[in-house]
């Protein structure tokens, strides 16, 4: 949430009233809360249901983030690319009940396939007043094995359907051609069907709770909040930038390998510090590889991300911490690689290490404030089809997806403090959650005897 100490050091000479500006703030965040809560008990997601593996937020008519939710940082902080690139594919023409997808990491520039892309336009009359993105890892979403994690794929189009922005639903009304053909392609079209519509629904909610808030303190008004709430976010972002000493520092680190050699690929960048603005060069990171690459968008967020764990939490996550950010990283290296090379492991593999390789530059530079390493991806899931059973009310045999552990390892330590338990990997901040037991042993034919953490065996910190 926006803290009102923040938020006291944003209101001089904004001619705001600070009121008002802090009940939008909490009023647009928690819009976002009930978005999240809402998919979060309704869907058929596995991994959103038991993992929370979604994100939403709140963009203006620029696409720039505005506010978000306490949910997975990464799904969040691409949106200003999936919003951007989506409003150059349509020539950023919408209409009041649109609700456009798309999962295309080489058109939006967000991350692996099955993390589909939801957008709908927010209007006030007729008027934009900005944009909802909801990310979630749906069921399935096509491709030579089913879930989407499949080493060895040919290329981007073996690994899934790479939908362009699609607008299936223009002016309330569904495009029931367009979204079949899309279902067909899918293992598991009733789930994914039944949370595409849940999305939109919960996302036309949130509009109608938007519509209200504005009606309640005046289209301006609220636009000149969203403003204020970014401008809010990108000094204070500057202001901790300025306590970084001037300097260029480096970090490495590697992921063991690319799902196909036992070749680690490298992650190497270079941090450099003006001021208040600080630059990222990945250009001497691997070229990229196959499996793990990451795209462009996925690359920004986990850099970005990086950055959260150093800097004051009261700071504002929203576009304002990107403002005073460059991000260099040449095409046909793992951090930005060339269509159509796979990207099936962007997040849980070199998305961690690339994060991990910021951090690794920032302790160089501010060293009381960044924690040790975190555990990496460990996280055995079992994804596939049961012949022996059917569902008598469609006739489509059981399709599952289960994880075991969903990442059970810890946080790394720093100055003053032990290290967090069971919060898993860098990507995942302690936002995700592991799956009851009884949920993996209700899908799977196994039973698990014993689950408990070892007491140090991940070592002293």
């Amino acid at each position: 949430m926006a803290t009102s100490q923040v938020k006291k050091k944003t209101e001089r000479g904004t001619g705001i009233d600070p009121t008002t500006l802090s009940v939008v703030w909490n009023r647009f965040e928690s819009i976002l809360d009930e978005v999240g809560e809402k998919v979060l008990h309704a869907t058929q997601s596995f991994v959103m249901a038991n993992v929370r593996d979604l994100g939403q937020t709140i963009n203006d008519p620029d696409g720039r983030i505005v506010a978000v939710a306490a949910y997975l940082p990464i799904h969040m902080l691409v949106s200003g690319e999936v919003i951007g690139h989506i409003k150059e594919w349509f020539n950023n023409k919408f209409y009041p009940g649109d609700f456009i997808i798309g999962n295309d990491p080489y058109i939006i520039r967000s991350s692996h396939l099955p993390d589909w892309s939801f957008v709908r336009p927010i209007f006030y009359e007729d008027e934009l007043l900005g944009f909802f993105q909801f990310k979630g890892h749906v069921a399935d979403t096509g491709g030579f094995l089913p879930g989407g994690y499949g080493p060895g794929a040919y290329d981007i189009i073996a690994e899934g359907l790479n939908i362009p922005p699609l607008r299936i639903i223009e002016k309330g009304v569904l495009k029931k051609e367009l979204w079949g053909f899309l279902l067909r392609n899918v293992r598991n079209p009733n789930q994914v069907d039944m949370d595409t519509m849940l999305i939109n629904g919960a996302l036309a909610q949130a509009e109608e709770s938007v519509v209200r808030l504005v009606d309640k303190y005046g289209l301006e008004m609220v636009k000149a909040c969203m403003r204020e709430i970014i401008d809010a976010g990108e000094r204070a972002t500057r202001a901790e930038f300025t306590r970084i000493p001037d300097g260029v520092y480096t970090g490495e680190s590697a992921t063991d390998w690319d799902g196909t050699t036992d070749k680690p690929i490298w992650v190497r960048v270079k941090m450099i510090v003006t001021g208040d603005e600080i630059t990222f060069d990945f250009s001497d990171s691997d070229p990229q590889a196959t499996f793990v690459n990451s795209p462009v968008g996925n690359t920004l967020a986990h850099t970005i991300m990086s950055l959260y764990f150093a800097l004051d939490p009261s700071v504002p996550k929203n576009h304002g911490n990107m403002i005073p950010v460059k991000i260099i990283a040449p095409e046909g290296c793992v951090c930005n690689p060339k269509y159509p090379a796979t990207v099936g492991a962007s997040a849980i593999s070199v998305g961690n290490i690339i994060t991990e390789a910021c951090l690794i530059a920032l302790s160089k530079a501010i060293p009381d404030k960044v924690p040790a390493g975190f555990a990496k991806h460990w996280c055995p899931i079992n994804i596939g089809m049961d012949r022996r059973i059917m569902d008598p009310r469609t006739g489509n045999i059981k399709q599952y997806f289960a994880e075991t552990f969903a990442s059970d390892g810890s946080a790394g330590a720093m100055k003053g403090y032990d290290g967090c338990h069971g919060v898993g990997t860098y990507g995942f901040v302690g936002s995700l959650v592991r799956p009851d037991i009884e949920i993996f042993e209700s899908m799977v034919p196994y039973r698990v005897r014993t689950c408990e953490v070892m007491q140090d065996w991940e070592g002293a910190g």
